[in-house]
């Protein structure tokens, strides 16, 4: 159930309201769909024996939602002199819409319930955001921004294992593994004069990151007499932190409105890990 709740909070921050109620709906019925298929095949499992299988190749896709991160700053240094007082300070960003697809394999052990399998996907993630004027004290002759940004490069890639428990068409399992993704913080720095400006400054750093995903999921398998090709598909609801946890330290520098370094410029930022929620469909060969 809080995985609907979370994907509510992401509705409801980046959607039209019309989109929203639409969204709500499906949000609703799909996992009821679920719970009614799940409910139905335990009913069918305490009279017969396990008859799906598992074992095999799968593709899929998937929608859904990640969570905000959270960036703890340093402030900004100056020249190796803390610029404001209070020094340290945290924001997060905006909430982001993820997609992508899946592939991986599926190992059903002899005629017991239980699972292991590979899987890899990939898929988009955009989360970003910043704040202005963190702990500045004179806001009329100074303006700062700064900002974050975790997968907008270019999305992130999750490889890992399931470990499952499979009741004949419903599985409930555990996924952990490896994430890749980039990380990005940026710290602007404008000087206002009177009557024009004395300069400005600019620091960032973009690294490619390597963390850990740790979650799990229920997937079911449709029944087969849905539609010739329901036997070899499944849907699935999932969730999974994505152990970004990375420190950045960025470099830069003050310049003068003739473009020449006057100062430098830093910051270490530590950004957060995500969460994340999708719904999505496996099609077994």
């Amino acid at each position: 159930m809080w995985l609907i709740v979370f994907a509510f909070d992401i509705l409801n921050h980046h959607q039209s309201p019309a989109l929203v109620i639409s969204m709500k709906l499906k949000l609703f019925i799909l996992p009821l769909g679920l719970l009614a298929l799940s409910s139905a095949t335990f009913a069918d499992n305490t009279t017969d024996k396990l008859t799906y299988d598992w074992t095999g190749v799968y593709v899929g896709g998937y929608i859904g939602g990640a969570s905000s991160a959270r960036t703890t700053s340093s402030g900004p240094i100056i020249n190796d002199t803390t610029l404001f007082p209070n020094k340290s300070y945290s924001y997060d960003t905006d909430a982001s819409f993820i997609g992508g697809g899946t592939v991986g394999y599926n190992w059903q052990i002899g005629e017991t319930p239980y699972l292991v399998g590979l899987e890899g996907e990939y898929g988009s993630l955009d989360v970003g955001g910043g704040t202005a004027g963190p702990n500045n004290p004179i806001p009329k002759f100074i303006s700062v921004t700064h900002s974050t940004n975790v997968g907008g490069l270019y999305g992130n890639g999750i490889v890992g294992a399931r470990l499952g428990y499979a009741l004949d068409k419903s599985l409930v399992y555990l996924k952990s593994g490896a994430v890749f993704t980039n990380t990005q913080t940026n710290f602007d720095f404008n000087i206002h004069g009177t009557p024009t400006p004395v300069g400005d400054g600019h620091c960032s750093v973009a690294n490619a990151n390597v963390g850990y995903a740790i979650g799990g999921g229920i997937e079911q398998a449709l029944p087969a007499e849905w539609f010739s090709l329901a036997k070899q598909i499944s849907v699935k609801l999932e969730y999974l932190y994505l152990g970004i946890d990375t420190a950045l330290n960025t470099s830069g520098t003050i310049n003068n409105l003739n473009g020449a370094p006057i100062a430098t410029l830093s910051t270490s930022d530590s950004i957060s890990g995500i969460h994340t929620a999708k719904i999505g469909f496996n099609y077994k060969f």
